[in-house]
C-alpha cells in the first residue's frame, strides 16, 4: 500500500510539477501583457499594473515554494515508510534470561522460534497472546530438537495451526521424544555435567510433523526468502547435528539457537553441550563470516559478533567433560 502511494512521488514527478509552476508564472506574465494590450491597445500598460506584477509573481513563487516543500516532506515520509517496509521484522522475547522464547513479527505473520520445556505451554500462550492471537503464528522454526526447545512443540503446532520448519535430522529425534546423546557428546564445563545429572528427565512429547511441515535438507532450502521475507536459514551444526538458525538480512541480526550462548553456565560464548566440536567451530567460522550486527542466543543475553572472534581460538583445544556412565 505504501509503495503504491510513494510511487506517485518519484523525483521525475517533482521536476514535472516545478516545470508546470514555472510555466504558470510565465503564462501569468504573458496574460498580463495580453490584457494590457487588449485594454490599452498597446503594450504600454499603466504603471500601477506593472508595479504589482513583481509582487504577484513573488507571491506565486512563494506559494510554489511552500507547496514543493510540502511535497518533498511528503515524499521523504513515503521514502522512510518504504525503507521501514524492509525492516518491519521485529524480534520479541517472551522467555527469560536462561531460556529465551523468540518471536519474529513479520508482514506475513509471526514466526515462533522453538518452544520451552514440556508443561510450559499455557504460560507461554498467555505471554504470547499479549502480543498477538495464537492463530497469527504462521511458522514454528525449530533450532534443534532438545527438550528445552521442543518440550511443548506438539501442543504449539496443534493449537496455532502453524507450519513446522525443521532440519531433516530433527525428524528421528522428534519422533523419539528424547534428547539424543551421540557418541562423543560432552559438556563444556563441570557445572554442565552436574546440572544434567540434576535434571529429572530429558524427554518431551514425541512430535511427528504433518504434511504441511517444511523439512530442510540443505541451505538451498530457503522457505522465507522464497516467500519474500528477508530471512535466511543458516545451518549451524555442532551443538547438535540438526542445529539451524535465522539470519535477518536487512538488519543483519542472527538468531543462533544453541550454536553459541551467553549465559553464566557456559564459558566464552560456548554452548553448554556439544555433540561435535570441529563442526561447532566451523559453525562459529560461518557466523563470523556473516558478520552479524547482533547475535541472539537461546540462553543468555544478545551479544556482538566480535565476542566469537575473541574466543574462537579456545575451540581449537576444547576438551569436553562427560557424565559418569551408570
Amino acid at each position: 500500500m505504501y509503495q503504491t502511494r510513494c510511487e506517485k512521488m518519484r523525483p521525475w514527478n517533482f521536476v514535472l510539477l516545478i516545470r508546470r509552476f514555472l510555466l504558470a508564472v510565465r503564462d501569468t506574465i504573458i496574460y498580463e501583457l495580453s490584457v494590457n494590450e487588449l485594454v490599452c491597445g498597446t503594450n504600454d500598460a499603466p504603471a500601477s499594473r506593472y508595479a504589482t506584477l513583481p509582487k504577484r509573481a513573488f507571491v506565486l513563487f512563494w506559494a510554489q515554494d511552500i507547496l514543493v516543500k510540502n511535497m518533498v516532506k511528503r515524499a521523504n515520509h513515503c521514502n522512510k515508510v518504504v525503507d521501514n517496509m524492509a525492516q518491519t521484522i521485529r524480534i520479541h522475547n517472551i522467555g527469560n534470561y536462561m531460556l529465551r522464547s523468540y518471536l519474529l513479527e513479520t508482514p506475513q505473520g509471526w514466526i515462533a522460534l522453538d518452544s520451552g520445556y514440556a508443561g510450559g505451554f499455557e504460560a507461554y500462550k498467555k505471554r504470547l497472546t499479549k502480543l498477538t492471537p495464537l492463530d497469527q503464528v504462521k511458522f514454528v522454526f525449530l533450532t534443534h530438537s532438545h527438550n528445552d526447545h521442543a518440550g511443548f512443540l506438539r501442543e504449539l503446532l496443534a493449537e496455532s495451526g502453524a507450519r513446522l520448519v525443521a532440519h531433516e535430522n530433527s525428524l528421528p529425534r522428534l519422533a523419539s521424544g528424547k534428547d539424543a546423546m551421540p557418541e562423543g557428546t560432552g559438556f563444556t564445563t563441570r557445572i554442565g555435567v552436574a546440572l544434567s545429572a540434576m535434571m529429572k528427565h530429558s524427554s518431551f512429547p514425541p512430535v511427528v510433523p504433518d504434511e504441511t511441515a517444511i523439512i530442510l535438507k540443505s541451505e538451498a532450502d530457503q522457505p522465507f526468502l522464497a516467500s519474500g521475507l528477508p530471512i535466511r536459514v543458516v545451518f549451524l551444526p555442532g551443538h547438535t547435528a540438526d542445529s539451524i538458525g535465522l539470519f535477518l538480512e536487512e538488519t543483519r541480526e542472527l538468531l543462533c539457537g544453541d550454536a553459541a550462548g551467553n549465559a553464566v553456565i557456559a564459558p566464552a560464548r560456548q554452548a553448554i553441550l556439544i555433540e561435535n566440536v570441529p563442526e561447532f567451530a566451523r559453525s562459529w567460522d560461518k557466523i563470523i563470516a556473516l558478520n552479524p550486527s547482533r547475535i541472539y542466543p537461546s540462553h543468555g543475553n544478545p551479544f556482538a559478533a566480535e565476542d566469537l572472534v575473541k574466543y574462537r581460538n579456545r575451540l581449537n583445544d576444547l576438551k569436553l567433560f562427560f557424565p559418569k556412565k551408570n
